[in-house]
């Protein structure tokens, strides 16, 4: 599969190193088209340019925290259809609905996830597992854009009630306590806003049903101009339910309006099934863990796959990893507490 983002995320980056005055023609960076550069044609490039262009930015600046300030600059309203749609929305839950159908069209490796609990709602950021080992700059600035969203349409004063990344702890973590001024966790097994569900939900004063609905059809004819294959749109809901523990096929079929029985034709049809599908997509999460810092333990790593227990996500990584047999061990996980290193 071919991991594809808008051109104009690259044009913005680059606009703000030429702001902090880096030199993106440097051997430090990725080679960059000029024609694309300068192109102001809607075109797409490869995603995994974006993800190299953000962590060698924080190489270059030495800069740990470059995501996060990064999107700290970012003009809100200067960004792609689906961002904007935050200004048109009768609630953040409804803007973040439509990111979740469509944020494939501007960046297909990444995903938004939903878990509403009793008082709060989890925006969960995910990006392919192919990208996994290089996204640290991706999802500082993914998180800060939408914890800057609440701030745009909720209160100039709301905060997150946690925030979770994946990376470790960065040496000078004051900017991030800074930005978002509640608990931060490093070292987690997903990236993710908690926020108050009451500001998730609330009604919002410049809400325009007839934008949206404006929106919103536009968004699925362009989905329509350019259909993935179904295991493609199969394997993409399922990384963004896996941390969810939601893995049923019921649950995919629901989300692509269709019988789970029409699903599982259509598959068949492809020569392949949901086991299948599903089975790869926790293979290629394990892929993107090997050697990811902080290792995360078994625990995190059944949460992040989806498995119920560690029983069940340990005889996963036997079975996917012959070289192991007899053991749970690998690069992917940390020792349980208390064991010898």
């Amino acid at each position: 599969m071919k991991f594809l983002a808008s051109a104009s995320a690259v044009r913005r980056l680059l606009a703000y190193l030429d702001e902090i005055g880096l030199d993106y023609r440097s051997a430090d960076f990725p080679h960059i088209d000029r024609a694309i550069v300068a192109s102001r044609r809607p075109l797409l490039v490869s995603a995994r340019l974006i993800v190299d262009l953000l962590e060698a930015s924080a190489r270059s600046t030495g800069w740990d925290d470059f995501g996060l300030r990064y999107g700290q600059w970012l003009n809100l309203r200067g960004l792609d259809i689906i961002s904007l749609a935050w200004q048109e929305a009768g609630s953040i839950a409804e803007w973040y609905a439509l990111a979740q159908r469509y944020v494939h069209l501007e960046n297909n490796s990444l995903q938004y996830s939903l878990l509403r609990k009793r008082n709060t709602a989890v925006l969960i950021h995910s990006i392919t597992p192919a990208f996994q080992s290089s996204s640290t700059q991706s999802m500082q600035w993914m998180l800060t854009l939408t914890a800057r969203v609440f701030r745009e349409v909720v209160s100039p004063d709301s905060v997150p009630v946690s925030v979770e990344f994946m990376q470790a702890a960065p040496a000078d973590s004051a900017r991030f306590r800074e930005f978002f001024r509640c608990p931060i966790r490093f070292g987690c097994a997903r990236n993710a806003l908690e926020v108050k569900r009451r500001e998730f939900e609330q009604e919002l004063p410049g809400h325009n049903p007839e934008m949206m609905d404006f929106l919103g059809r536009y968004l699925l004819e362009q989905a329509q101009k350019s259909p993935e294959e179904i295991e493609e749109v199969v394997a993409r809901i399922i990384l963004s339910e896996l941390a969810l523990g939601r893995t049923d096929i019921d649950l995919v079929a629901n989300r692509l309006g269709m019988s789970t029985r029409s699903l599982q034709r259509q598959l068949k049809a492809r020569g392949t099934g949901y086991a299948d599908i599903l089975k790869s997509v926790r293979l290629s999460i394990l892929q993107g863990q090997r050697g990811l810092r902080p290792r995360l333990r078994l625990g995190q790593l059944a949460d992040l796959l989806g498995f119920s227990d560690t029983t069940a996500v340990s005889r996963f990584i036997r079975n996917a990893s012959p070289s192991n047999q007899g053991s749970t061990r690998n690069d992917m996980t940390e020792p349980p507490e208390g064991s010898l290193q």
